[in-house]
């Protein structure tokens, strides 16, 4: 039964990494044909650091994280802006800041 079990575990995650290589190539081929560049950024820990702090947190399966007001925030929505930091870390050259002054 656990090698049934190991089998199936082996082909969901390769599975899994076919969908998101060919997910990674479409954007690639759709950032090219508007002349944009996808930079790609570990995105280990990411929902588990805290936006406030950097901890990061042990969180499970937990859909949202509670800042330190007391308000909580969709997880997603930290992992996305934790990318964003890594790779403006990473990669500042990648970036242009339009400044308008009125």
């Amino acid at each position: 039964m656990a090698h049934y079990l190991d089998d199936l575990i082996s082909h969901a995650t390769k599975a899994n990494k076919q969908k998101k290589n060919r997910f990674k190539q479409f954007l690639k081929n759709k950032a090219s044909e508007y002349v944009k560049t996808v930079l790609e950024v570990c995105e280990a820990y990411t929902s588990k650091a805290h936006p406030e702090t950097g901890e990061i947190k042990q969180i499970g399966d937990a859909k949202r994280i509670r800042l330190l007001s007391g308000k909580w925030i969709n997880r997603d929505i930290v992992g996305a802006r934790n990318i964003l930091l890594r790779a403006l870390v990473n990669k500042p050259d990648c970036f242009t800041v339009a400044i308008s002054i009125s």
